[in-house]
């Protein structure tokens, strides 16, 4: 009878470590290991994401370009050609640049 009691009592002492899961945590497992799940989630994030692209066709657009060039000249005259006439070799930069914003007041294939 010792025995019993002893296995018993050692029995249940190992079992106060395991845990059952309950349902929440059940069903939170199966819901992150999910594809279906996970497909329409993505599915949803798509969408949000197609709305603010949709947005933005109403916004501004700028464009911003800059150029630079270094230029190099050669002159040179014929000797008829008047003394005040200066040749030689010249070089410049020439820098530019362009901003550009165009701002939709109204686009029908964007509304809908």
């Amino acid at each position: 009878m010792k025995l019993k009691t002893l296995f018993f009592f050692t029995l249940l002492a190992a079992q106060s470590g395991v845990q059952a899961a309950d349902l929440l945590e059940t069903f939170r497992a199966a819901q992150a290991n999910d594809p279906v799940i996970a497909g329409a989630y993505a599915t949803m994030q798509a969408g949000e994401e197609k709305l603010a692209q949709g947005r933005s066709l109403l916004m501004p657009a700028v464009n911003l370009s800059a150029n630079s060039t270094m230029n190099q000249l050669n002159v040179q005259y014929s000797p008829a050609v008047p003394p005040f006439l200066m040749g030689g070799d010249y070089r410049f930069n020439s820098h530019g640049y362009n901003v550009n914003m165009v701002q939709p007041l109204y686009r029908q294939q964007n509304w809908l």
